[in-house]
């Protein structure tokens, strides 16, 4: 159980973004919001694994059989938590230079619609 307990200010952070998200998503039209939605709820997951993986141990020894071992479980439960951790940030950066992207043009469509109007 300690080990979902220094998971805890992780997860914390990652609820409080995604709800942050959700919250300006009608200020922030567009996919920068969903694909940081999503990248987020990728990191939550991934974070969970190790930890529940941990919690399970003496469970997953009860699978041990010829054809797949404790080690082979645990192994893919790392696997799939890096993968998820590499994807979900992946996606969080995506998101911030899609939403400064955005912010990029807005600023420059803005600003030669003003250079216009002064003409």
């Amino acid at each position: 159980m300690g080990v979902m307990v220094s998971r805890l200010p992780i997860l914390v952070v990652l609820i409080v973004g995604m709800v942050l998200l959700y919250q300006r998503r009608t200020r922030h039209p567009g996919r920068a919001v969903n694909i940081g939605l999503v990248g987020l709820a990728v990191l939550f997951a991934s974070t969970l694994i190790s930890p529940l993986v941990a919690i399970y141990r003496t469970e997953l020894a009860q699978l041990d059989t010829p054809f797949v071992s404790t080690g082979q479980v645990i192994a893919a439960a790392a696997l799939m938590a890096g993968l998820g951790d590499l994807v979900g940030l992946g996606l969080v950066i995506a998101a911030l230079v899609s939403s400064v992207g955005a912010a990029t043009d807005t600023s420059t469509r803005t600003s030669d619609r003003s250079s216009d109007v002064e003409h």
